[in-house]
């Protein structure tokens, strides 16, 4: 049998890691001290000389400090300061560094302020009110910059909105517009706006470098952001149930306009599974033959549709009959483009963990900061996107020196 040892002789070890780093703020401030003012009882001019030690409780990823630190006065102007002080990077009359206050308002990103504060409070072993963390998100978001420059590679341009509670019973309209690689998972973000149309998001940006637009069929997204030289494809997501939609429109039920539906759904899984199959292969001539295909199938389903006086489903998928097969047209050319509007979906969703909760009501600034946070730290490369380099700890009491 194995036995277990008891919890309680590992107990000193929680602070092991807070101790070996008073042991090095030991050695770095008596190495700084000695840089400005010689060691001790040393003759000689030095710009600054000994002047006091005054105690100071900091905040560090390690957890709480509390120890005096050596305070040094310039000999000609009589400034006063602490040398570790300044090489942490913590000013006068603060607690923690500017970059330490970035990484606790990011905690703000991920859930509620007081779940922000729980989870300091767990990981650094220190506590804080939801107010300061507040403070923080504030201080970090006012010269936070989001939006990305364009990356020359990039060739496909994607864009959507979502609705989030303001105070009152309007709803604030998030938008964003994101660019793509050949490899999907090479994002861009190049604009986010709140209460802004798609026209006034689409000022001053450069389309000269897309060569197509993934969106769907949202008023006025395709007019404000799919130039003449650009191509566009028509979500095959939402075109699924947007023919769902304009049938229902027509008077059917879902019984019954089930098996245009499936029968929609089949034509542009075939043309997805063809594309992939004959871009890999190279065999160009076969995927123009099964896009002609594709075309002609949605035809002859909007036709069946139309003899059956089902007006709105059947206008809907002969303005769009040419904007489904779009993404296998570039194939050809080279140019890789996603089906659907997954990618910025997914951005979409990462907003929506954060800010669509029960009981939440955002002003406009307030949301626009998490919304920085939100969406800075997803588009970060996935191995930026941890706290892996934050020392994380449970101990919750000050070490004293």
């Amino acid at each position: 049998m194995v036995n277990i040892p008891n919890e309680s002789i590992y107990l000193p070890m929680e602070r092991q890691e807070l101790k070996d780093y008073l042991i090095l703020l030991e050695e770095r401030e008596k190495f700084l001290v000695e840089q400005l003012c010689g060691s001790k009882y040393t003759r000689g001019s030095f710009e600054y000389k000994r002047y006091k030690t005054r105690r100071k409780i900091i905040l560090t990823k390690f957890g709480k400090v509390d120890r005096h630190f050596v305070y040094v006065k310039h000999t000609l102007t009589g400034d006063i300061v602490s040398p570790l002080l300044v090489w942490l990077g913590i000013p006068k009359y603060q607690r923690l560094s500017v970059n330490f206050k970035q990484v606790l308002a990011r905690k703000a990103s991920r859930g509620t302020y007081q779940k922000g504060v729980e989870d300091i409070e767990d990981g650094f072993g220190f506590s804080i009110v939801r107010q300061t963390l507040h403070r923080y998100v504030k201080d970090t978001c006012s010269d936070l910059q989001i939006e990305q420059p364009p990356n020359p590679s990039h060739e496909v341009l994607l864009a959507d909105g979502t609705k989030v509670k303001s105070g009152s019973d309007e709803k604030h309209e998030v938008r964003t517009i994101i660019s793509l690689g050949n490899a999907t998972s090479e994002k861009a973000l190049l604009r986010e706006e709140i209460n802004k149309s798609w026209s006034e998001l689409a000022e001053g940006m450069d389309f000269s470098q897309y060569r197509v637009f993934v969106g769907d069929g949202e008023p006025g997204l395709k007019e404000a952001l799919c130039k003449e030289h650009m191509e566009f494809q028509y979500c095959h997501e939402h075109a699924k149930r947007d023919l769902a939609f304009f049938l229902w429109k027509d008077g059917l039920n879902k019984k019954k306009y089930i098996q245009y539906t499936q029968k929609f759904e089949e034509i542009l899984h075939c043309l997805q599974n063809s594309t992939k199959k004959h871009a890999a292969d190279k065999d160009w001539q076969r995927l123009i033959l099964r896009i002609q295909w594709a075309k002609k199938e949605i035809n002859t389903l909007a036709m069946k549709i139309n003899c059956r006086n089902l007006w709105e489903a059947s206008s809907f998928l002969r303005r769009n009959k040419d904007y489904f097969t779009t993404a296998a047209e570039m194939a050809i050319i080279g140019v890789q483009v996603p089906w659907t509007t997954n990618s910025i979906e997914r951005v979409m969703q990462e907003i929506g963990i954060r800010t669509k909760k029960k009981g939440m009501h955002w002003s406009e600034n307030g949301l626009h900061r998490i919304l920085k946070m939100v969406l800075k730290r997803y588009f970060l490369p996935t191995n930026q996107r941890t706290y892996k380099e934050i020392f994380t700890s449970t101990q919750k009491e000050a070490v004293k020196s």
